[in-house]
């Protein structure tokens, strides 16, 4: 099920802005809610995955979805950013709501390499601490790097390996850089 669409960051390897455009867009709370109520009785499932690039991009907004959703008593998984780490109400919001695990592209532990994605909201020296305390709530990480930055080298590759087995990812996995249409 897809709830938005679009990504409030800029970053320049990400094909989101060329699919999608610049703007983040969100559905009705009310819709969605209803399209998992019915999906669940249709297919009789209680784990769904949101198929957004940014579930939680507007944390007020998901906030609200995640407290609407919490009736349902369903299992969900998606993809967003790590600035969910700095609001603990969202947080606790994600884990009531049945959130078991998100998806979080981390790139690279290291600054440089973030500087040239042009991740301006991340820091790579606060990342350990900012997924344990996802972690801390309950929601697993699969974490997502990317391999091929001009900056990098192959020890930072290991580096990222290293990095994620530190952090105590559920899944890691390493695509390499690729220059897709429409990206930076």
């Amino acid at each position: 099920i897809q709830t938005t669409r679009g990504c409030p960051h800029g970053c320049t390897f990400c094909t989101t802005p060329a699919v999608f455009g610049r703007r983040f867009r969100r559905r009705g709370i009310a819709d969605i809610v209803e399209e998992v109520r019915a999906a669940k009785e249709t297919f009789r499932t209680r784990v769904f995955i949101f198929s957004d690039d940014d579930v939680a991009g507007d944390h007020r907004w998901a906030r609200e979805l995640f407290d609407a959703l919490r009736p349902l008593k369903v299992r969900w998984a998606s993809q967003c950013d790590i600035l969910i780490s700095r609001d603990e109400k969202l947080l606790a919001a994600m884990r009531d709501s049945g959130c078991i695990g998100v998806i979080l592209g981390l790139e690279s532990p290291k600054a440089a390499t973030l500087a040239e994605a042009g991740k301006r909201y991340a820091r790579a020296d606060e990342y350990l601490a900012r997924i344990r305390k996802i972690q801390s709530f309950g929601i697993s990480i699969w974490g997502s790097f990317i391999f091929g930055f001009d900056s990098d080298d192959w020890r930072d590759c290991m580096d990222a390996v290293r990095f994620a087995q530190r952090a105590g990812l559920c899944m890691s996995c390493y695509p390499i850089l690729t220059p897709y249409p429409g990206t930076r």
